[in-house]
């Protein structure tokens, strides 16, 4: 039987408190087992072993005959160990028993965790309360104890401080691919510095001494190498994670919320989700448990704003915080020119380049762990984000990598892919679905905001998470800024396009509000309404969705010679209007380092990372911002033959459709010689189910359409 770490903990009362015991089997001793603990519990304690109470998982005091207590009473404290023998217990097995690994010097500064009942907490839905650490060293000469400073708590004086009384006796342990090594004992309760806690433990090379010095007792672990790499990967691929949270710009965008991870079903129809997490943990949770056959690689699909980028970060922290090896991996940043493009970037961006260490790594970590988790979990984001001629590479690897020992994928994309290119038949689809009203009311009224429940079009819309976060932002924030000169608002349109707009008109307004110098407000206005559109119709043009950071400095200078001369008759009203109003006549144009800094720094429309790319903050927005270029193209004549041939992507024709005004479709197709209405029937007819999934990925131009039309 392996190893269970609730198993093998014990809570142990008396009538002047409690502690935490650790079960041990004694394979040489057919009558008894053992739980060690901490001696001071008993100090004052009258002898009589039918006031000692033990309790385990689940609350189960019936489990335990106590024959005998051993606790040192001299002088030495420094032995603060004892031992309450039960009777033999027909459930734990040698086997269950935690290793002691070989050698404790590459244990510094490794990850550790502690398990154990804390005394203030009575209502603990959880068998023991876990806790983490990172070892930092020895606090004494004799090298008895270990010195550990516990992770951070969200609520330092009630979760930790005082919960933690009556965890005395704690294990502090670490586990790799399911096997727990036992490190040291807590002694004490921790103390308080600086919003950390240092607490002591008793190394377990020091356990073993001391019961052998006073008790005459040998403990019957075997010792087992715990080798150092592996410690170090731990650290690397934690190290790693925290700088890809940093550099996903929709980790920024979406607050982690709670309550609005949206549900996952499959292609049975089966729902996956749990209150408060992620529906990708909880799918993962539930098919660990049993058959190492379960371990399926995912692909899970949704539109965009559903919380699929979200979901992977949250679900790797996870992972990790169980000491199984995971990485998340933008699929944008992958080098698809060549071989191996996912193996490269995980020896790139893991080990520095260090290819030795990643393919000792490779040889070693790819074997499931004996509880039936997988040894490394691949979170690969994006399918949708790479381009069209690098896709089958990358889904040859995705499918080698799905045959590896060990390892499980899970593959986010906007459409389902699984079967286009010969492959990955064996991913299992899973599909993000939308908010419940439930969700959505519930999120809105924590923020003191009013449920739109009457318009159903809306409702409709909040659906998806991310729409549901800027509308609340918008909607906190909108009686401050609806009447200020120069904002300009979508009020009788229900559609994505409309709330991402007015989204952007507030974080306008914010500017505008602390800003008075009319030559800054201009520069604004310029950045974001003209510039960004710029810049998101040339990702969509080019197939973009992260460019160098040079590149990027290079598309502002691009965007302001080309508006200098689109508007050498005479600025547009919307800037022309402004200028009039803050009585200012600067010209934004001319300051490129002022556009970047608004841009990156200021308005944060684009995130700039740690390895020197840019992207936009999110997919949606670069389409969001090329249709509002493609509308300023359609002002203007001479650009709109040039337009209307030009391939449009099907997510920017919907955001085209959300946010054109009739006069300018009118006419534009009038120009055209046709009806005014087509953009709208071809909205429509791509929205319906009919067509969506045949030209889900298509590019079309204006020209194009309407041969579609008839077709259908």
């Amino acid at each position: 039987m392996f190893p269970d770490i609730t198993k093998l903990i014990v809570k142990i009362k008396i009538p002047n408190g409690q502690a935490t015991g650790m079960l041990i089997s004694l394979p040489d001793n057919t009558e008894e087992d053992l739980v060690i603990t901490v001696f001071h519990l008993f100090d004052g304690f009258s002898g009589d072993m039918n006031n000692i109470g033990l309790e385990a998982w689940s609350g189960r005091t019936d489990l335990f005959t106590i024959t005998r207590l051993l606790y040192e009473r001299s002088s030495r404290d420094q032995y603060d160990i004892a031992f309450i023998f039960v009777k033999k217990l027909t459930w734990l097995q040698p086997d269950d028993n935690m290793v002691i690994p070989n050698g404790d010097g590459n244990l510094l500064y490794s990850e550790v965790l502690f398990a154990g009942y804390p005394k203030a907490i009575e209502a603990l839905d959880l068998p023991f309360l876990p806790l983490e650490g990172k070892i930092q060293g020895y606090n004494d000469e004799k090298k008895s104890k270990w010195m550990v400073k516990l992770s951070e708590p969200s609520e330092p004086d009630t979760y930790l401080y005082e919960a933690i009384v009556g965890m005395s006796g704690c294990p502090m342990y670490t586990h790799r691919n399911g096997r727990f090594y036992f490190l040291g004992m807590q002694k004490n309760v921790p103390s308080q510095e600086k919003s950390y806690y240092i607490t002591n433990v008793l190394t377990y090379d020091w356990c073993i001494r001391a019961a052998f010095e006073l008790y005459g007792i040998k403990l019957p672990w075997q010792n087992e190498d715990l080798d150092a790499s592996y410690i170090k990967n731990r650290r690397l691929f934690k190290e790693y994670q925290g700088k890809a949270k940093q550099q996903a710009g929709t980790y920024y965008l979406d607050s982690l919320n709670d309550q609005l991870f949206p549900k996952m079903v499959n292609d049975k129809g089966e729902t996956f989700g749990a209150e408060g997490e992620a529906s990708l943990l909880t799918y993962l949770r539930n098919s660990w448990v049993g058959s190492v056959s379960l371990c399926k690689s995912l692909l899970i699909t949704g539109e965009g704003g559903t919380g699929k980028t979200v979901s992977l970060l949250s679900t790797c922290d996870y992972v990790l915080e169980q000491n199984i090896f995971a990485a998340y991996i933008p699929m944008v940043s992958l080098e698809t020119g060549t071989n191996a493009p996912i193996k490269n970037y995980l020896v790139e961006y893991i080990w520095q380049g260090d290819q030795e260490q990643a393919d000792l790594f490779f040889r070693i970590g790819q074997q499931h762990s004996r509880d039936g988790k997988p040894s490394l979990l691949l979170f690969l984001d994006g399918m949708n984000e790479l381009p069209e001629d690098s896709k089958k590479m990358v889904v040859q690897e995705i499918d080698q990598w799905t045959k590896k020992s060990g390892v499980q994928l899970i593959v986010t994309s906007r459409t389902n892919f699984k079967y286009h290119y010969g492959w990955l038949s064996q991913l299992e689809h899973l599909r993000l679905e939308s908010l419940d009203q439930r969700q959505i009311s519930n999120y809105l009224i924590s923020l003191g905001l009013e449920i739109p429940s009457e318009n159903k079009t809306l409702m409709n819309l909040l659906e998806i998470p991310m729409l549901l976060t800027l509308y609340a932002n918008t909607e906190a924030q909108y009686n401050q800024f609806k009447s200020t000169v120069g904002l300009f608002w979508y009020h009788d349109r229900v559609n994505t396009g409309a709330l991402i707009w007015n989204y952007f008109q507030c974080q306008f307004g914010k500017v505008m509000s602390i800003k008075f110098d009319g030559p800054e407000i201009l520069a604004y206005l310029y950045a974001l309404e003209f510039v960004t559109p710029f810049i998101g119709f040339r990702f969509e043009a080019e197939s973009l969705y992260l460019i160098d950071e040079d590149r990027f400095y290079a598309l502002i200078n691009e965007a302001n010679t080309y508006y200098q001369a689109l508007w050498c008759g005479g600025i547009p009203s919307r800037i022309s209007s402004l200028a009039r109003q803050y009585s200012c006549m600067s010209k934004p144009w001319e300051d490129p380092q002022r556009q970047y800094r608004i841009l990156i720094q200021e308005l944060h429309l684009f995130h700039l990372r740690a390895d020197n790319k840019v992207s936009f903050m999110h997919q949606q927005f670069r389409d969001f911002f090329s249709a509002v270029h493609y509308i300023e193209l359609l002002r203007n004549d001479s650009e709109f033959t040039q337009f209307a041939r030009r391939p449009i992507d099907y997510y920017v024709l919907n955001f085209l459709t959300d946010l054109l005004e009739e006069a300018i479709v009118q006419r534009a197709w009038g120009f055209m010689g046709g009806s005014h209405e087509f953009l709208q029937t071809i909205r429509f007819l791509m929205r319906s189910r009919s067509i969506v999934v045949f030209v889900g990925n298509m590019k079309l131009s204006i020209f194009q359409t309407f041969p579609l039309i008839i077709w259908i």
